[in-house]
């Protein structure tokens, strides 16, 4: 089997199966921790506990992302007046979908955010075939439609991904195009050496906290 075949094979098995096994090692962990944290935020600011976005999938199916809240309950609506009333705000989400001192978050939010566990969740998202341990970015439809273009289709073959190269690459700091760039890359060269090689750099990744926010 060549190159392109393993890569074939890799995408359509080979991947699934590492999703698989590398949840079923990480749940006796993940499950308390995760409780600790939903006990956390109901303690620290009540529920709910879990947050829900719509997301794109593979093929561009919707799916719906889950992660702990980290933000207020009416973070929506807060960010409507944020943007009216502060034009550096309006512009920076604008180009980016982010703010980097976004005051919707609570404060055990920006600690869960920091060390990433507010992604925890997602093992589920991973279990159900939603996402994958490794893949491009989990984006609305608003970014589908606005930043990919004739791109989307080609970036999302795969699922998206818990993990990336543009989260070991500089994360949140990136310029969205850059993002989108890396994951064009990572289309291309998905191999099972690639997705391990992104796994064992996310670890230092995530204890640094670079670029999260």
């Amino acid at each position: 089997m060549g190159a392109e075949g393993g890569a074939t094979a890799y995408l359509s098995v080979g991947k699934r199966v590492l999703d698989i096994a590398f949840v079923l090692v990480m749940l006796p962990i993940a499950i308390p921790v995760g409780l600790l944290i939903a006990l956390a935020i109901v303690v620290t600011d009540g529920g709910p506990v879990l947050y829900r976005s719509t997301r794109i999938g593979a093929d561009g199916n919707d799916f719906s992302i889950i992660k702990f809240r980290t933000m207020v309950r009416d973070s929506e609506a807060q960010l409507a007046e944020l943007r009216q009333g502060e034009a550096d705000a309006d512009r920076e989400f604008a180009e980016t979908i982010k703010l980097r001192r976004d005051p919707r978050v609570t404060r055990l939010g920006g600690v869960l955010r920091k060390s990433s566990l507010d992604e925890l969740p997602q093992l589920l998202n991973v279990l159900s075939a939603q996402m994958s341990l490794v893949g491009p970015r989990p984006v609305t439809r608003h970014e589908w439609d606005r930043f990919y273009g004739d791109q989307a289709p080609f970036i999302f073959r795969s699922r998206p991904g818990l993990t990336g190269v543009w989260q070991v690459s500089g994360r949140s700091l990136l310029p969205y195009r850059q993002r989108i760039q890396l994951d064009l890359a990572y289309a291309q060269e998905c191999r099972l050496t690639t997705d391990l090689g992104i796994l064992v750099r996310t670890i230092p990744t995530v204890l640094r906290g670079h670029g999260a926010f």
